[in-house]
């Protein structure tokens, strides 16, 4: 298997990771309409319905579960799936890098994203309904007592500082995501290879931006001539 062979074969594991990211997606998707309709079910019921715990208690804990959940996917999706890709990814730019006859086809998605990848926006795939289901818990939080009947079970003081826990852990953890999305850079990773020059085009400044934009310049096409040389000059050396 000659090099550029062995380039492409990258793009299998690629598409692989790629794959099983946008079944999580869908998954987080299901999952947030999923919890969307329940806070509706119980909202609209609520009105003649008398629960064993308070109707905004159960709403409360309906958003709280749909941000656990959303965690989860958030973690298989970005902490593991995306730093397997990744991986594969930056071989596959230092492959680019190196060799001037190969495509730079991650370069330019990386000079597209200017030089700091997609990552940070899809952490919001996840953190802006987390957002959206914490702001749900503080408003049930302060309606507790307008959102259906009382139950006898809870009395509204326990049922508020329930709320209030459910809302407070629900904050740390939308928090916590958005603080964790940049824990692994690929500048980290692209020190592993010993190259100070090829590990600086991802300090995501100008100077990084236009090292991308460089090798993409770089790019040098192998033509039909070039190909015959090569095979003339291996039948000599054999």
């Amino acid at each position: 298997m000659n090099a550029s062979d062995e380039y492409w074969k990258f793009g299998e594991s690629e598409r692989h990771f790629n794959n099983i990211q946008a079944g999580i997606r869908n998954r987080a998707a299901t999952w947030l309409l999923a919890a969307f309709g329940a806070i509706a079910v119980l909202i609209k019921t609520s009105e003649n319905t008398t629960w064993l715990v308070p109707s905004a208690v159960l709403v409360g804990l309906v958003s709280f579960l749909a941000t656990m959940g959303l965690l989860v996917l958030w973690i298989n999706d970005q902490l593991v799936y995306q730093r397997l890709l990744n991986a594969v990814f930056l071989i596959g730019l230092k492959r680019e890098y190196d060799n001037k006859r190969l495509p730079p086809v991650r370069t330019m998605m990386m000079y597209s994203a200017e030089g700091k990848g997609m990552s940070c926006w899809m952490t919001l795939y996840y953190t802006i309904p987390m957002i959206c289901f914490f702001a749900i818990s503080i408003s049930v939080t302060f309606l507790l007592e307008r959102i259906g009947a009382v139950s006898a079970a809870l009395n509204p003081t326990w049922s508020f500082w329930v709320l209030v826990a459910l809302c407070i852990v629900q904050g740390a953890v939308t928090i916590w995501v958005q603080f964790t999305k940049s824990t692994v850079t690929p500048r980290e990773r692209a020190t592993l290879f010993g190259n100070e020059d090829f590990a600086s085009m991802f300090d995501g400044t100008e100077e990084g931006l236009r090292k991308f934009g460089k090798v993409v310049k770089n790019y040098t096409p192998d033509t039909e001539g070039d190909r015959r040389k090569g095979k003339k000059e291996t039948s000599l050396n054999t």
